[in-house]
């Protein structure tokens, strides 16, 4: 059943917290093994989502346990998936050292012949080394797992490795590598039927490949990610598409004033109505991600709370009706004199 509502991570989160006592009392220690990794990822996702703290201490308590439950029963390869995700959370938590432990962790236990497993780790150590800015390392990693996915035959991976590989080349420079290796990428989910992860590569394309495209080439990626992303709850990936549609208006803002200076008075109303047009679509789709909290969807957007109202009892003002009623805020009991 969580698999069927991992999409609603609140309602999953519900459904294992009140499972919790079930599985506590189980023998089977690789059942248990396996609600606790699932857990946690649950909790990792609301955490870094809504920056809570306490949800990311409590999936660091669930992999711990998922840990010992997984050693205990001897189940090398869902021990090593569980130091995997401890990496990956980490990785998050910018604690690149206990990331890589953890990932020494997890390829010391897979064995060589579980190609796709190893390469799975090695993606894991590839972004981590992009986050440390160890570019030439993060190369040779990511290609190796993509090389590993190929071999393996595992292409529900693949895409998103090969777009691990295709930053990597971004951020070196090589930009036309880059674009050819995002591309497969696409084209890879494309065939795998996965049009999410092919709509990641393009929304990627625009975050490292903005000044080496002309306006219309990223504009045109942008749609493709937001077609293919449009129905993510996910909170990470709606603000990515906000970044990125202000990065593409802000590319077609010089090059409509460039090529339209004949007529100033016109192009200042067409940009107009395309930053508010812009603007309507992220602002709803943050309140729909959201469901209607100005200031999460605030928080989504990188605006302050104020800032997002001030918008929507303004020049937005058509989606207030997407906005949940705020509640009155109870009375201190503390008394001032």
């Amino acid at each position: 059943m969580v698999e069927h509502v991992s999409s609603r991570s609140k309602e999953a989160l519900r459904i294992l917290g009140e499972s919790e006592p079930l599985f506590e009392v189980s023998g089977n220690q690789i059942l248990r093994g396996k609600f606790h990794n699932q857990f946690a990822i649950i909790l990792k996702n609301v955490g870094m989502a809504e920056r809570r703290e306490d949800y990311i201490d409590r999936a660091l308590m669930q992999y711990t346990a998922a840990s010992i439950d997984c050693e205990e029963a001897g189940h090398e390869r869902l021990l090593a998936d569980v130091e995997n995700n401890l990496g990956a959370l980490f990785l998050h938590l910018d604690r690149f050292e206990e990331a890589h432990a953890h990932l020494d962790r997890a390829l010391a236990v897979v064995t060589k012949s579980d190609k796709g497993r190893q390469a799975q780790f090695e993606d894991t150590r590839a972004r981590v080394f992009l986050a440390q800015g160890n570019l030439e390392q993060a190369e040779t990693i990511a290609q190796s797992a993509v090389r590993g996915f190929r071999e393996g035959g595992e292409q529900s991976h693949l895409s998103a490795a090969i777009t691990t590989y295709a930053v990597a080349l971004a951020r070196l420079g090589r930009h036309d590598d880059a674009l050819a290796t995002f591309s497969e990428a696409i084209a890879v989910a494309e065939q795998a039927g996965d049009p999410a992860t092919g709509g990641i590569a393009s929304l990627t394309i625009v975050e490292e490949l903005a000044s080496a495209l002309s306006p219309a080439e990223l504009r045109n990626y942008y749609k493709s990610a937001e077609a293919a992303l449009t129905h993510s709850q996910h909170p990470a990936i709606q603000y990515r598409l906000a970044e990125c549609a202000r990065a593409v208006i802000a590319t077609e803002d010089g090059t409509a004033l460039g090529a339209e200076r004949s007529n100033p008075a016109t192009t200042a109303i067409s940009l107009e109505e395309q930053v508010l047009r812009y603007e309507g679509q992220l602002i709803e789709r943050a309140l729909q991600a959201s469901d209607g909290s100005v200031t999460r969807a605030a928080r989504l957007l990188g605006v302050t709370h104020q800032g997002l109202a001030f918008i929507l009892n303004g020049r937005q003002r058509n989606l207030l009706p997407s906005r949940k009623p705020a509640k009155p805020r109870r009375r201190s009991i503390i008394r001032y004199h």
